[in-house]
């Protein structure tokens, strides 16, 4: 059983949601589709009993656990990585903080920490991978997910890398898909949003973005 979107015709044309143990890239235009797409997952994670990983560069915590909360989730089960703090310039009393993104070492540390401190299988969410990558060196970047990658996928993990389309270059992410299982891909068409999953041959789906909430009409 994977991990629910919230939305029930979504979970069954994806054969019973995320699947578990994958790398999935994430990418859509700069808006919120792709983050409430990604905590809802994050949310329905908690709800069910399963750990959440959050990786946060791009808001303060404190709203990222208003979201899950909003959205019913179960803080007791989520764990933020504060990486954002240090863009204010202020100390974060976070248990896990990172002193500014391009400290992968650092990162690969917790992650370690984290996965040997909870149960088999969880879901990490990188909000948004999009940050790292501007800090970091793409090859620099590449080696620290495969090595991190690899070791969660040892635990069972489930990671979620968010990523801003045409932020990048095509090359570098050429380089960063080589990691990834599977790309979950928005697009706006017209007055409503395509979702094109690659493992699906891209077909288009029609989703709605209503309510803070992705779902298939």
């Amino acid at each position: 059983m994977g991990y629910s979107t919230g939305d029930e015709k979504l979970d069954v044309l994806l054969d019973g949601g995320i699947p578990e143990g994958k790398n999935i890239l994430v990418c859509g235009p700069p808006g919120e589709i792709k983050k409430a797409f990604i905590l809802e997952i994050a949310a329905q994670s908690t709800k069910h009993g399963k750990h959440a990983v959050i990786i946060d560069f791009d808001e303060p915590i404190d709203k990222i656990k208003e979201e899950i909360k909003d959205r019913e989730g179960d803080l007791s089960k989520l764990i933020v990585v504060d990486g954002y703090s240090w863009s204010l310039g202020v100390p974060s009393n976070n248990r896990y903080n990172l002193q500014s993104p391009n400290a992968l070492n650092d990162l690969a540390i917790i992650l370690s920490n984290i996965s040997n401190t909870i149960n088999r299988g969880f879901l990490l969410v990188y909000y948004s991978l999009s940050t790292v990558l501007l800090y970091n060196e793409v090859n620099e970047t590449y080696r620290f997910l495969q090595t991190t990658s690899a070791k969660l996928k040892e635990k069972g993990a489930t990671s979620l890398f968010l990523v801003e389309e045409g932020m990048h270059p095509e090359d570098t992410m050429i380089t960063i898909e080589h990691l990834m299982d599977d790309k979950y891909t928005f697009k706006k068409s017209g007055t409503s949003w395509k979702l094109r999953i690659k493992s699906m041959d891209d077909f288009p789906i029609t989703v709605e973005y209503i309510n803070n909430k992705v779902k298939i009409p």
